[in-house]
Parts: C-alpha cells; structure tokens; sequence
C-alpha cells in the first residue's frame, strides 16, 4: 500500500536566504521583492530572462535591472558569466558580523592618521556627463537614482544626482545605506544638502553598514523625542536644542528610564528651590533619584521624610523632605547657571 501525503501548496516550495528577511526587508522594496522570488523560484532554468521576467510580473525590464542590481549591492548575489550566483561565502558566520565590524573599525582607527574634514569644492563636484556615465555603466547607481527620486517625491537635480555620487564614490557608503540616510533627513523635514553632511559624518565615524545605520537613526530619533517630552513637560520655548540640552533630555528619558511624572517632580524642585530651571540642578536630583532605585512618583514621595515638614523646601506637594542634602545643592556652583 502507498502512502501519500497532500500538502496541496506545501509539495513546491524553495529557500530564501534568512538574511532576505532579517537585514534587508525593511529596505527593499515591492519590486525588488518580487524579483528577487522569481529569481529564486525559477533558479537553473536557462529559459529566464530579463524580458520574460518583465513580461511575468508586468514590471519594465529597466526596473527588472535595478532589482537585481540591488541585490548584487548588497552582496546576496553576483554577477557571473554564466548568469546570476550566489555571492561568495563572506569570511566570517551571521553570529560574528558585530564582533567583525567593531574590529575592522578599530584596526582603521589605529592604522589611519586624523584626517582632515572633507571639502569638496564645486570644480570637484561630479558633472552632468560623469553622472549620467555611472548609471548607464553601473546599476547600482543607477538603482540609488531611482530610489532616491521615490524617497523625494520629485524627479532629481543635478545637485542631488552629483551628491548621490559623492556619497557612494567620496564617502564610500554602499547604496543601501544612503537611501536609509535620504528617507532619515526627509523624515526631520530635511534635503539633500543635508543628507550630503550626514553622509560625511556618517562615513567619518564608520558607519558604512544597515545594522549600524539603524542603530545610529534609532539613536537620533529616540534623542529628539527625548527632548520634545522635555521640553513640554518643563515649559520651555521652542527652539533647537543645544548638544548639552539633547544629551540630558536622552540621559533623563531614555537611560535613566524616568516617568513623565517623576521628571516634572524634578523640575518643580529646581524652580522651588532656586526660582529657575536650571538643568544641572535637575540633572543632580534625578541622578540621586536613579541611584537610589527611584523610579515612580510613589517612591518619591515615599522617600521623603514627613517627619521633618520643616525642612521641606523644594518639596512643594511631596509631603516631607527631600531625599538629598538639598542645602548642597544650593550651595554648589554647579547649579548657578
């Protein structure tokens, strides 16, 4: 007797390297996708070809280009002569990649002198003919121009094209995280102009992959809603935030993990205490507060001591006094600006 399971879809199926989902699905677009699937679906068949693509997904065959060229930028295929392969074995295991990058970084620091910051003046700027000699001979350029022009709503200048370039040929940054740049700037309402900076300082500091890309704009946007909750919370006018002002609102909301309400508590001791915000002052209270497992408004509260209602200052409706030498405080010139 034979036995036979239907797994009715289940019977064909093919693999998709992990890293597809794991490192490149959030930039990767529809198309890419798709054609990366097919790819695969239809792997070893010599009858596939660009224009059969296009015709099967109903994509144009300068599209189909690009999605390929992505793939070859971030290095899960390769072009060879006899057709499409997969890139070759890196040196080291998916587990390594962080231990591999920090080392690779540390042997550039310790090998380079200090460089002199990047000026490109306007006789160095990519011209329109080199340009347009890039994406005609490159397609991973040629896919950045188009992505970029999706990430902009708008067909690109000149500008923009020469400072693309500059960013990839220049800075050395790969594709992948470029786009991730052009979509960070336009999200904080930013151009080109200042995706052309980041990318300097980005490739000054090493930042040349998509996981330390997500991670530094992880880092830039939990800073600047850090500093939006603090600047709602203690009143504060509008205006752009100083370096110092951005590091203790990231230190106070994000490190220190403290509540809106226990971080008002702070400030409302400052301005009873000293009559104005002063942000060393906060800094030194919330400091006293994490070091000593504070962490809600009930401990707060809890940590004050009603017996001495006397030496209550600067606890204006904590009920006692304060959880540290608040006459030291005063006193210290730390606080007199």
């Amino acid at each position: 007797m034979s036995i036979k399971i239907n797994l009715g879809d289940w019977n064909g199926v093919f693999a998709v390297p992990s890293s597809v989902v794991d490192k490149y699905i959030k930039i990767a677009g529809a198309t890419q996708l798709k054609v990366l699937l097919y790819v695969l679906r239809y792997s070893g068949n010599t009858d596939i070809t660009i224009n059969k693509i296009s015709e099967e997904l109903n994509i144009s065959a300068d599209d189909i280009k690009d999605a390929i060229g992505f793939w070859i930028s971030v290095g899960l295929i390769k072009n060879t002569e006899d057709g499409l392969a997969p890139a070759d074995p890196q040196i080291i295991n998916s587990a390594d990649i962080s231990l591999y990058e920090e080392t690779k970084k540390a042997i550039a620091e310790e090998n380079k002198t200090t460089p002199a910051p990047r000026i490109v003046t306007k006789t160095q700027r990519p011209d329109a003919n080199f340009v347009s000699s890039r994406i005609a001979n490159d397609p991973e350029i040629a896919f950045m121009m188009q992505e970029a022009e999706m990430i902009l709503s708008r067909p690109l200048s000149g500008g923009d094209s020469s400072s693309l370039i500059i960013m990839h040929d220049t800075d050395g940054l790969p594709v992948p995280v470029i786009l991730m740049i052009l979509q960070y700037v336009m999200s904080i309402g930013k151009g080109m102009k200042y995706a052309e900076t980041v990318g300097a300082s980005w490739s000054a500091d090493g930042i040349n992959t998509i996981e330390q890309a997500e991670q530094k704009i992880k880092i830039l946007n939990n800073s600047k809603q850090a500093w939006k909750i603090i600047q709602e919370l203690f009143g504060l006018e509008s205006h752009s935030p100083s370096e110092k002002e951005k590091l203790n609102a990231t230190h106070w909301v994000c490190d220190m993990g403290f509540s809106r309400e226990v971080l008002r508590a702070a400030y409302e001791i400052c301005i009873d205490a000293k009559g104005k915000y002063l942000p060393n002052y906060v800094n030194k209270v919330l400091t006293t507060w994490y070091s000593k497992g504070i962490k809600t408004i009930e401990q707060v509260k809890s940590d004050s001591n009603p017996k001495d209602k006397n030496k209550s200052q600067g606890t204006s409706g904590m009920g006692g006094k304060p959880s540290f030498d608040l006459a030291e405080f005063e006193n210290s010139s730390l606080f007199d600006d």
